[in-house]
């Protein structure tokens, strides 16, 4: 069983260019937090991806080969196959441009015979594995 992408709007990149965000405070004095839906997400992709990349930029100034962080189709499947989709975005308060965001789900897995608990064999935790006789 493979999870599946479903096509997709077209990505349209920000109204703004990425370098002129300014980053967003410790305190977050300045900015909103909230908690897009799904389809937000999802309209706001070209914008993720771009605000990841200007991010390595910030971090590694003039530096040509720095990689991209997050790719556009790793993105994009996270945002159309994770279910449930959580996060966070950070938008500057006055022209509502992205600071950052934060995605999470409960951990998924697509193999059929995927086994992952404390008491599996190869974790040797069990009472009978037990160095101390315990």
């Amino acid at each position: 069983m493979l999870a599946r992408r479903f096509p997709q709007k077209s990505i349209t990149e920000p109204p703004y260019e990425p370098e002129n965000v300014p980053s967003a405070r410790r305190d977050l004095e300045g900015s909103i937090v909230f908690s897009p839906e799904r389809e937000e997400w999802l309209r706001s992709l070209g914008e993720l991806v771009q605000m990841c990349n200007e991010a390595v930029r910030r971090r590694s100034p003039g530096r040509r080969d720095a990689s991209k962080p997050l790719s556009l189709e790793y993105m994009a499947d996270r945002l159309d196959v994770d279910d449930p989709i959580n996060g966070l975005m950070v938008l500057t308060k006055d022209q509502g441009w992205l600071q950052g965001f934060v995605t999470y789900t409960t951990f998924t897995t697509w193999h059929r015979h995927f086994r992952w608990d404390s008491t599996h064999p190869c974790l040797s935790m069990l009472e009978e594995d037990d160095d101390l006789g315990g």
